[in-house]
């Protein structure tokens, strides 16, 4: 054994490839590892940036609708108060949908404009429907909100606070295809 190696690198050596313990020099070892790390930082950090464009895109776009007065809207006791009668904004293929007359069991009745869309954000008067390509989940504001009044304040609160959570998705995104 070479006595030139640290302790140190012998853990990694026999932690990391046991079998290859008498083989492996500390050299040879940080370039695999470092190798490894960059062969995952590229991709991940690709990944990562591209969904933190995404996130912050819709960030912006929501807090756009929620600071402009004709979409003022207010959940009060569970049931959506809202202006208009029916809004719709689509982006390549998902659409935000808003219509304070229809309720989450009317949901089906609107396939005509949801059914063409991987991702659907469906805001309806007693509650939410989402869908995130073969996911779907219902909600009601009853179960959704602590408060007894949400409005578009509320939201862009919440907002201000989501702006540092893109950010994190690079990170994660280069511990995922490192771990994979």
């Amino acid at each position: 054994m070479n006595e030139n190696i640290k302790i140190i690198d012998i853990l990694k050596i026999s932690i990391l490839k046991p079998s290859q313990y008498v083989s492996l020099v500390g050299v040879k070892l940080r370039k695999i590892l470092l190798a490894i790390l960059i062969a995952c930082m590229i991709p991940g950090i690709i990944s990562g940036v591209s969904q933190s464009i995404f996130i912050g895109e819709a960030i912006d776009l929501v807090a756009d609708v929620m600071k402009d007065d004709e979409n003022a809207f207010e959940i009060k006791n569970g049931i959506l108060n809202f202006k208009k009668e029916e809004v719709k904004i689509e982006e390549n293929s998902s659409i935000l949908y808003v219509n304070a007359n229809k309720e989450i069991k009317d949901i089906d009745s609107l396939r005509s404009i949801l059914v063409h869309k991987d991702m659907y954000s469906a805001f309806l008067k007693d509650g939410i429907s989402v869908k995130y390509l073969d996911q779907k989940a219902e909600v009601k504001y009853t179960e959704l909100l602590n408060e007894e009044q949400f409005n578009n304040e509320s939201v862009l609160k919440i907002l201000e606070g989501a702006q540092g959570f893109k950010y994190l998705i690079i990170p994660i995104e280069i511990i995922g295809i490192f771990v994979n």
